[in-house]
């Protein structure tokens, strides 16, 4: 039986592999004693920008941008006014999608948490594989620490809630910074990058605007009021539903999107 493991970085994919006894160097991955070991670069996969959906540039009649169906599509990088996917992604997907499709099942070793879990899910969706799959979950990355947690597996399935929670956290941060980006760009006539960071950051600004502050600051200090009003940042949901009372009622409720993609699955 033939054994993948993917991990979420090169280095962090070498010291399993040395536990593993697994020697053998390919471009992408390692062989050797039945395993084959690959790795991501953090997130190969990510939410489409507007423009998948048709919307193009910023308009305000567009706003807020909903889509009904979130895409997922390789990591892009921009390049002028337009963004591309990235190369080097690409490559890597081919290579995952070549490792999977020589195994008989997948251990995933991406990092311990939330995020960690969305970058194997996202990978795993995108090439649309089938491959039954277990999740090492383990805090330290010492020869040790690993062997333990190879001989302690756990069915894919224990985190599906989890991977339910990434994805959800990604579309309210996707949501609020396309939204506020561009909102804050048509209002100011010019370029204004805001997202879920930013709006923290944002309600320490307030003050600003009350003093006779301008320009990006007051701006910061204005979304974070808009978006999330009283709330943290962390409740970007809230903010997502407040911009979905501010158009009519075209739009499926964000929570009904998000779990119609799960039952389509």
């Amino acid at each position: 039986m033939i054994t993948a493991v993917i991990a979420e970085k090169p280095s962090v994919a070498k010291d399993i592999a040395n536990v593993l006894n697994v020697r053998e160097r390919h471009d992408g991955y390692l062989s050797g004693n039945g395993y084959l070991v690959t790795w991501a670069f953090g997130h190969l996969v990510q939410l489409a920008m507007p423009d998948a959906y048709g919307f193009s540039g910023f308009r305000r009649e567009n706003l807020p941008i909903i889509p009904q169906e979130f895409k997922f599509i390789p990591r892009q990088i921009r390049e002028g006014k337009e963004y591309k996917s990235d190369p080097g992604v690409l490559k890597q997907l081919k290579v995952i999608n070549e490792v999977f499709a020589q195994s008989d099942r997948i251990i995933v070793a991406t990092d311990a948490g939330r995020e960690g879990e969305g970058i194997f899910r996202y990978i795993y969706n995108y090439l649309g594989c089938r491959k039954p799959f277990v999740r090492l979950w383990i805090s330290s990355l010492t020869d040790c620490a690993i062997r333990d947690g190879l001989d302690k597996l756990k069915p894919g399935s224990d985190y599906d809630n989890l991977y339910r929670a990434a994805e959800a956290r990604a579309i309210a941060d996707y949501l609020v910074g396309i939204n506020s980006t561009q909102a804050l760009s048509i209002a100011a006539g010019q370029g204004i990058f805001c997202g879920r960071r930013h709006l923290d950051t944002g309600a320490s600004l307030q003050p600003c605007r009350a003093e006779g502050g301008t320009g990006a600051l007051a701006g910061a200090g204005a979304a974070h009021r808009l978006l999330v009003g009283a709330d943290h940042y962390h409740h970007a949901g809230a903010a997502a539903e407040h911009l979905l009372q501010r158009k009519d009622q075209r739009h499926p409720q964000i929570s009904r999107a998000v779990r119609q993609r799960h039952r389509d699955r």
